[in-house]
């Protein structure tokens, strides 16, 4: 789930405790795309896919542990880089702000970092066997996080080439979080559930400790985003409801 970075029009809906709720959708929105425009392939069963900021370039990865970089405007292959083992799935990837670098997870437990467009290896870090399923750079660049199918969020310091510290999320932000960072990078946000009630909330990373925890009118969260300037939170549930709340100043912090 993403935001796109123009203007927003929705309908407002219920509110839920401690989020100022913006919008609610349960119904499908059609998606129209110009025909006969499909140049990306070549891949064997594509798990994702992502575009750098200035949308020069689009990456893909695919369930052999392979990604493949294209150049958006004429849709030529830049490179294609084993990132996992053969027959681990790329399960995420993320491209820095700076357009410079690609992170990748998977099934085989490494995280790491490629620099582009060459996809050369410029970092790989190792805390686990388990597989990750996200990954995801600081706006800032500072850090890089991931979590991991054992149960633990992992953030790594850049400039160091260290772990800076890890989380053991299921004890304290429900089953199988999705997260997302903040805009200025203290914050990693997550959305989950327990017991099938969804929950939302944040970690402050200069404290090292779950910030705030929601309730809200959902039921498990299965995907998170949130607007470039920080101001509304989108969550998706596994009954197909989308909820969006803007929100207060203040409110990542409301555990200090």
């Amino acid at each position: 789930m993403h935001f796109y970075s123009g203007r927003l029009t929705m309908v407002a809906g219920d509110g839920d405790a401690g989020l100022g709720l913006r919008m609610s959708v349960e119904t499908e929105v059609p998606v129209r795309l110009p025909s006969g425009q499909s140049v990306f392939g070549g891949l064997p069963a594509v798990t994702v896919v992502d575009f750098t900021a200035d949308g020069d370039m689009m990456a893909a990865g695919s369930s052999d542990g392979v990604v493949t970089l294209w150049d958006t405007a004429t849709g030529t292959g830049l490179n294609r880089q084993r990132v996992g083992e053969p027959g681990c799935a790329v399960t995420d990837l993320d491209f820095s702000a700076d357009d410079k670098q690609l992170a990748t997870v998977g099934e085989s437990g490494a995280v790491k970092v490629w620099a582009l467009p060459s996809l050369a290896p410029t970092a790989e870090y190792r805390e686990s066997d388990s597989g990750n399923y996200w990954v995801e750079f600081a706006p800032d660049g500072s850090r890089l996080a991931a979590t991991s199918w054992d149960g633990v969020l992992r953030v790594w310091d850049l400039q160091a080439r260290q772990l800076q510290w890890d989380l053991y999320w299921a004890a304290q932000v429900g089953d199988q979080p999705i997260f997302t960072f903040g805009t200025d990078s203290r914050y990693v946000l997550f959305g989950s559930g327990r017991a099938g009630q969804g929950i939302v909330g944040a970690v402050d990373l200069n404290r090292q400790r779950v910030s705030t925890v929601c309730d809200v009118n959902m039921r498990t969260i299965k995907t998170l985003a949130l607007s470039a300037r920080g101001e509304l939170l989108a969550a998706g549930d596994e009954t197909g409801r989308v909820t969006v709340w803007m929100l207060r100043p203040g409110m990542l912090a409301a555990g200090q």
